[in-house]
């Protein structure tokens, strides 16, 4: 067995089971908003590409996995890199609770067949305001230890 040991908690598993781990983050809501909706959030995902799978492949596949969501539209697919590895940033929209949301996700190609996935999200109307931000953090991805 290995262990998983995180900032609130620890625990075993088995040592050939895959990191698919995911952190979240979410903006606290606005004063005065109505509901408890968070006006923006930032996750991110660990997987692994399949055996002689690309990146450029994961990420097809990813989009088809999400293609039946709710108001899914692809705004734009972009192959970039983050320093010397792979990656692309996708723009997405979908609607969640009846509300239209604005998705960026930047893929990115780790050691060892990892991916790396940082998706960044508001509500359409949050956009605007978010999206300097949303710009900023997305910039500021590097590739450390994996």
């Amino acid at each position: 067995m290995a262990r998983h040991q995180g900032s609130s908690l620890s625990f075993e598993y088995p040592r050939d089971w895959q990191d698919k781990s995911e952190v979240r983050y979410e903006a606290p809501p606005r004063s005065g908003a109505t509901g408890e909706r968070s006006p923006g959030r930032a996750v991110l995902r660990r997987d692994h590409l399949r055996s002689e799978e690309s990146l450029v492949a994961f990420v097809e596949r990813t989009l088809r996995a999400l293609a039946s969501a709710d108001g899914f539209v692809i705004r734009d697919v972009a192959e970039t890199r983050v320093g010397d590895h792979p990656a692309s940033l996708v723009r997405f929209a979908s609607v969640e609770a009846s509300v239209p949301y604005e998705h960026r996700t930047l893929f990115v190609a780790l050691t060892e067949r990892g991916v790396a996935m940082l998706t960044v999200s508001a509500p359409r109307t949050e956009l605007a305001q978010l999206d300097p931000l949303f710009e900023r953090m997305l910039a500021s991805v590097r590739v450390g230890p994996t």
